[in-house]
């Protein structure tokens, strides 16, 4: 089990660094936003996903609740994992810089 503590700000976090490799079975998220009033979504996509703030495939939202979310490890093979908000506009978010997260991998 790992445990990422994060801060994001626009356009997002980059929660991985490079692309995943993984080959099968199941992986659990358990993603939650710290920051009361924010509205942070954890994606899988590319690089370009993030910084557009568009497409890519949305795992998890949370808006101070904790979101389970149990993903086929194949689907996120080749893909960053990151968090971005998503209410507001890019650049122009609702709720100041930073909003905090938790996510859990399992």
């Amino acid at each position: 089990m790992i445990t990422i503590t994060g801060a994001a700000s626009s356009p997002g976090y980059l929660v991985t660094t490079w692309p995943l490799n993984v080959t099968g079975g199941l992986i659990k998220l358990s993603f939650q936003c710290n920051t009361s009033g924010a509205n942070l979504a954890l994606f899988a996509g590319t690089e370009a996903n993030l910084t557009s703030q568009s497409g890519g495939i949305g795992l998890c939202g949370s808006s101070g609740a904790t979101f389970l979310a149990i993903v086929d490890a194949k689907v996120l093979n080749g893909q960053l994992l990151f968090v971005r908000p998503e209410v507001g506009r890019p650049g122009r978010p609702l709720i100041p810089e930073p909003w905090n997260f938790t996510l859990i991998i399992d």
